[in-house]
C-alpha cells in the first residue's frame, strides 16, 4: 500500500504568469490537506523517465485546486512542465514545511522578490478568502513590471474593502512608466513604507542570500527573532543584474 501522503492525480490548467514563470494547476484530491505556504513533490512522466521535485504550493487551501507555480529555468524539469498538457498525470506527495499561515498576530510585514512570492500568495488569498482580520502590507521586488508574477491578482485585493491588505512593487529595472518604487528592498525602504514594522510578524522566503538580506535588514531595524518567519528556496541565488537566477 502507497504511503498516506502520496497522491496520483492530472494536470487541469496552465497558466503563464508572466514570460519566465509558469503556473500548473492539478486537480486536488479529496483527501490532500494542506496548510497556506506548504510545498509537495511533483512527479511527472518524460521520455527519459521520471521527474521529481519539491515545489511550494502556490494555491491557497480554500481553492478547489492545487497550483504550483515556478521560474523556467532552463532545466531539464522546467522544459519538462512546458511540454504538459491538461489531462497528464503527476504524483504529488506531501504537504511538507513549517513555513505557513498560522498567526494570531494582526499585523503581517512581507519581503520577498521574484518566485519567493509563491508561498506568500497561498498565505495572502488564504487571508483573504477567510476573511480574517489581518493588516498585511507586502514589499514584493522585482526586475521589470512585465516580470511581476500575480500582480493583476495583488492589485485587485489591494482595492477590496473588506481586506486590509496593501501591496508595493519596486523595480531593480525601472521602466520608462514605472511611477512606483525603485531597487532593491533595503533598510530605509521598510522603514518608510511599513512604519510600524516593529508591531508587525515578518514573512520572507526566496534564494537563501535574498533571505538572509532580509532577515539582516530585519534585525537592524530591531524586529525581534520570533517575529522574522522565512523560508529558503535551495537551487537559487542572487544575481548583480537579475533578481533570482537558477544555478541547477
Amino acid at each position: 500500500m502507497p504511503p498516506s501522503n502520496i497522491y496520483e492525480s492530472h494536470v487541469t490548467e496552465l497558466i503563464r504568469r508572466t514570460e519566465e514563470i509558469l503556473s500548473l494547476r492539478f486537480e486536488k484530491p479529496s483527501s490532500f490537506q494542506y496548510k497556506a505556504g506548504q510545498f509537495m513533490f511533483v512527479t511527472y512522466d518524460s521520455p527519459q523517465g521520471n521527474r521529481r521535485k519539491h515545489i511550494t504550493i502556490s494555491s491557497s487551501p480554500t481553492e478547489s485546486f492545487l497550483e504550483i507555480t515556478k521560474r523556467l529555468t532552463g532545466s531539464d524539469y522546467s522544459r519538462g512542465l512546458l511540454e504538459k498538457e491538461p489531462g497528464d498525470w503527476v504524483r504529488l506527495e506531501g504537504p511538507y514545511g513549517k513555513f505557513t499561515a498560522e498567526t494570531s498576530i494582526k499585523k503581517i510585514g512581507m519581503l520577498c522578490g521574484g518566485i519567493g512570492i509563491t508561498p506568500l500568495r497561498s498565505m495572502i488569498k488564504f487571508y483573504a478568502d477567510k476573511k480574517l482580520d489581518k493588516d498585511i502590507r507586502l514589499i514584493y521586488s522585482n526586475t521589470t513590471k512585465a516580470s511581476i508574477a500575480f500582480k493583476d491578482e495583488f492589485d485587485a485585493l489591494e482595492k477590496d474593502d473588506k481586506f486590509n491588505f496593501k501591496v508595493i512593487h519596486t523595480l531593480t529595472q525601472s521602466d520608462t512608466d514605472w511611477t512606483d518604487e525603485t531597487g532593491r528592498i533595503n533598510e530605509d525602504m521598510v522603514k518608510k513604507l511599513i512604519p510600524d514594522y516593529i508591531d508587525r510578524e515578518f514573512y520572507t522566503s526566496g534564494p537563501p542570500a535574498m533571505v538572509d538580506a532580509m532577515k539582516d535588514i530585519l534585525k537592524k531595524i530591531n524586529v525581534k527573532d520570533e517575529n522574522i518567519k522565512f523560508e529558503y528556496f535551495p537551487g537559487y541565488k542572487m544575481h548583480t543584474d537579475i533578481d533570482l537566477m537558477f544555478v541547477e
